[in-house]
């Protein structure tokens, strides 16, 4: 059993030799990491780009997997992450602007708060005046969850800082996403 602190050299050792047991181990440990980071990061052909990311691990007899010098779990957690990051976000950007698409509130909340490539940031420059303004009309007890949730706290958290039940603070967030979506329709694909 693989746990946070235990050194995961040997794991990565029988991943390298094709031991199907560890392939599938790494897979139900690593798949939703990879596929997850997929979604937040393009709006298309996530399946290709999550097999893409499965072929560049084993390609090379293992080759990035054998790049890998950390000894702890969380540090491959982390070296997985970036792997499927960045090759969605090369996916992304050799897909061109015209294929990124916002078809939910929660891809706007997204690109409002994700990482700063330069796609990215032509992104965040086109809508963010709008998402903002789209905030700011808000009322206080919708606008004030929303940006606490921008900056990265959880509902829970949400709820302790403005000393409300939880079930109100994700209440009032799903209501202003509703609100957003509303307001900021002209500028998503269905």
């Amino acid at each position: 059993m693989l746990s946070g602190n235990s050194d995961i050299r040997p794991f990565i050792a029988e991943c390298c030799a094709g031991s199907e047991t560890a392939w599938n181990r790494f897979f139900e440990l690593f798949h939703p990491l990879i596929a997850g980071r997929v979604r937040k990061t393009v709006n298309y052909d996530h399946d290709d780009i999550v097999q893409t990311i499965y072929c560049k691990l084993i390609d090379n007899n293992y080759g990035l997997l054998r790049k890998f010098r950390g000894e702890s779990f969380y540090e491959l957690l982390a070296y997985v992450r970036q792997i499927a990051f960045n090759t969605a976000a090369n996916q992304r950007r050799s897909q061109g602007v015209e294929k990124a698409r916002i078809t939910s509130i929660e891809d706007f909340m997204g690109l409002l708060s994700s990482e700063h490539d330069p796609e990215t940031r032509y992104l965040q420059t086109e809508v963010s005046r709008e998402v903002m303004s789209a905030i700011a009309k808000l009322d206080m007890k919708y606008r004030e969850p929303v940006y606490l949730l921008m900056q990265g706290y959880k509902h829970k958290e949400i709820a302790g800082i403005l000393g409300v039940p939880i079930d109100t603070a994700s209440t009032r967030i799903r209501r202003a996403y509703a609100k957003l979506e509303e307001n900021l329709k002209k500028f998503i694909v269905n």
